[in-house]
């Protein structure tokens, strides 16, 4: 996006109040970064979600609201009013999740920042944490003790397979590396699925794909992870015909030959985050046993 104009917080707040009070809406700035606001054809609140920061791109304050404001009255909606990373990613238009993962303690709300404008659902019992996180308000508490918490990710015909470069990323906090817990994947393991899974076990990071029609048939395990307790950013890298990892910058362990091979789902089959899924549609094996922040999934592009 353009950068030839930018508006602060406060002035999107006044777009904001504007057309809320023309559309006779119920405006409360609770001066937490979020805006609750009512309508009476809902029958819940409606929610935008408000980061104080500089919004950049080529519109006023007064056109974006215009452009975030709900289409659809009949429904709950949530509204991320951010334009976080277009403007300063290169790479955005390659983008398929982006999840900063902040809000409120205990919130079930997340929003996907990427292009694809993703849905996200929270099952069981996960919920952000506002006291352990790496950047912003929050991040997903993952260490619940029940795999069947997780974060998911409907199946999105949009989200391209993985036949060339892509980097897989985010920031983990892990509380216990022993055994195999999962962090993201998108496919079950099952028969008639392609698949990945990006893991730690055992306290180095994994990552297992399929290559046909059957389950997991490749799983790699690159370098040591750092210790429990402190965060550190984590990615698995396609560059070409190379498989490889980075752990806080640092390239991690060996790097794999990948020709020819294609990593995609068959069926549809939603993405998980925070619990590893082995087989069918549920996750039913070891949850994260970490807190996750800053996700993001980008196709197209190798970033390190």
């Amino acid at each position: 996006m353009p950068s030839s104009t930018s508006f602060s917080y406060d002035d999107l707040i006044a777009a904001l109040s504007a057309w809320l009070e023309e559309t006779s809406q119920e405006f409360i700035d609770n001066q937490s970064t979020i805006v609750s606001l009512g309508e009476t054809r809902l029958t819940t609140d409606l929610n935008f979600e408000i980061f104080d920061r500089v919004i950049t791109g080529d519109l006023t304050p007064d056109q974006y609201v215009q452009e975030i404001k709900p289409s659809d009255w009949q429904g709950t909606r949530s509204l991320h009013l951010r334009d976080p990373i277009a403007s300063a990613d290169a790479d955005f238009a390659d983008v398929v999740l982006l999840l900063s993962l902040d809000g409120v303690d205990g919130a079930t709300v997340a929003v996907d920042d990427s292009l694809l404008n993703n849905d996200v659902n929270f099952q069981g019992a996960i919920v952000l944490d506002t006291t352990i996180k790496k950047f912003g308000t929050a991040a997903l508490d993952a260490d619940t003790g029940d795999p069947l918490d997780f974060l998911e990710i409907p199946h999105n015909t949009a989200f391209p397979v993985l036949a060339g470069d892509f980097t897989i990323e985010l920031q983990i906090n892990t509380f216990d590396q022993v055994g195999s817990h999962g962090l993201i994947n998108h496919g079950d393991g099952g028969i008639g699925t392609t698949n990945w899974r990006v893991e730690h076990g055992n306290g180095s990071l994994t990552f297992d794909y399929a290559t046909g029609g059957g389950g997991f048939n490749v799983f790699r395990t690159f370098g040591s992870l750092g210790p429990n307790s402190t965060f550190q950013h984590i990615a698995i890298t396609r560059l070409g015909n190379d498989l490889f990892a980075h752990v806080d910058g640092v390239k991690s362990g060996a790097t794999f030959d990948v020709t020819g091979v294609t990593i995609g789902v068959t069926g549809a089959i939603p993405i998980n985050i925070g619990s590893r899924n082995e087989s069918g549609a549920t996750p039913n094996i070891a949850d994260a046993n970490a807190s996750i922040d800053e996700v993001r999934v980008t196709v197209g592009t190798a970033r390190y």
